[in-house]
């Protein structure tokens, strides 16, 4: 391993893409607005609770996806 693969192992070092958050909770769900481009635009809903939320956004019901 390389010197910054050691380092980051040893501080537990996890990146934002694989961090708990609603973007890979089962109960996130990705939400498309259909409008005419550029106009489009993404989101993020729980299904659990039925509100909406953003993509980096975590609770204490996370489940990660499988």
């Amino acid at each position: 391993m390389s010197t910054i693969a050691n380092v980051k192992a040893l501080m537990g070092f996890v990146s934002a893409s694989k961090r708990q958050a609603c973007r890979n909770c089962t109960h996130g769900d990705e939400c498309r607005a259909d409008r005419m481009p550029p106009y489009d635009s993404v989101s993020w809903r729980c299904k659990l609770g039925g509100f909406m939320t953003s993509a980096g956004s975590v609770c204490i019901k996370h489940e990660p996806q499988k």
